[in-house]
């Protein structure tokens, strides 16, 4: 009997297999520029399709600039890298609100957004 058991267990279509998901690679955060733009380029920054525009921005020592959210939705300007934040911070800023920062010495200043970690961008100062 345990012959005629084994015989029908075999017998009848081959299971079809499940198909599994393909898994999906996470969003690669931005790298951190690194070519400035020129001084002409202005001192503004504006916060737009979850992106600083211009990412990175060359200034004179002892320049304000000022980042404008101009996007739907709240952004942040965060000195420092994605859990390390290290200098000057905007909060949360609403959609048409402004956020400016006086930069004293030379040096790069990276800055992310709180909310949307991939957005980057840097302040390049120089004497």
């Amino acid at each position: 009997m345990a012959a005629v058991a084994l015989a029908l267990a075999g017998c009848g279509p081959a299971p079809t297999p499940t198909p599994t998901a393909t898994p999906t690679e996470a969003p690669r955060l931005t790298a951190v520029p690194t070519e400035a733009t020129p001084f002409a380029e202005g001192l503004t920054v504006t916060i737009t399709d979850q992106s600083f525009q211009p990412a990175a921005l060359a200034v004179a020592a002892h320049s304000t600039i000022i980042w404008t959210n101009a996007d739907d939705q709240e952004h942040s300007v965060t000195q420092g890298e994605p859990g390390a934040p290290t200098g000057f911070d905007s909060n949360f800023l609403e959609p048409n609100a402004t956020f400016s920062f006086t930069f004293e010495q030379p040096g790069d200043y990276v800055y992310f957004c709180r909310i949307h970690n991939e957005m980057r961008g840097v302040i390049r100062v120089v004497p």
